[in-house]
């Protein structure tokens, strides 16, 4: 089970089919389309993982994630993105994502 999971995505046909998978196995899913919703959602608490897409229309979750990191968050993050050099990777996982993953 993966337990609670917040999922920032603001492409919203590609938000519902992270979600419905996350949930398929077995997540109960919170989707949000942007940055502030987000962060407003992870200060409250009780998430097991956060995934979310690199780049959202108010912003870059690197950023954002650093942020929350900063202020001592510790959830597991998973990194969603199309960028596929590796130092783009690299800058997810110094960001503070554990898993950062590319799609096509």
């Amino acid at each position: 089970m993966l337990g609670r999971v917040l999922c920032v995505e603001d492409d919203e046909i590609l938000r519902d089919f992270i979600t419905q998978g996350l949930r398929e196995a077995g997540g109960v899913v919170d989707g949000v389309c942007g940055i502030a919703a987000f962060c407003e959602r992870a200060r409250e608490g009780g998430y097991d993982l956060w995934v979310m897409d690199r780049k959202v229309s108010d912003g870059d979750c690197i950023d954002m994630l650093r942020a929350l990191r900063a202020e001592g968050l510790t959830t597991p993050a998973l990194m969603l993105t199309s960028l596929g050099a590796l130092e783009q990777r690299v800058d997810g996982f110094e960001a503070g994502a554990d898993f950062p993953i590319i799609r096509g």
